[in-house]
């Protein structure tokens, strides 16, 4: 994974999540995008969505449910596949 996916990960959680700058999906989401998921605030079966717009009301339906949230990013997953099982050290 590269630091500029790294760095969108984190903007996500901090500017959109935390921060309520919703005018970063712009900036962050692709313009298309799949949503694999029905979620609870959408009636529309999964697939294409205006990538920006859809993540501001997520955002949007997520704030409303919990006003005062806030996300923390614990670990970013490292670049590679795990193959194998670990070593004992």
């Amino acid at each position: 994974m590269s630091e500029d996916v790294r760095e969108l990960a984190r903007r996500t959680f901090e500017q959109v999540f935390n921060e309520q700058n919703l005018n970063a999906c712009g900036e962050i989401f692709a313009q298309q995008y799949v949503e694999h998921a029905v979620a609870p605030f959408q009636t529309e079966e999964p697939g294409i969505v205006d990538g920006p717009e859809h993540m501001r009301g997520v955002a949007t339906w997520l704030r409303d449910q919990f006003p005062d949230m806030q996300m923390t990013i614990e670990a970013i997953a490292a670049e590679g596949r795990y193959r194998g099982r670990p070593r004992s050290l």
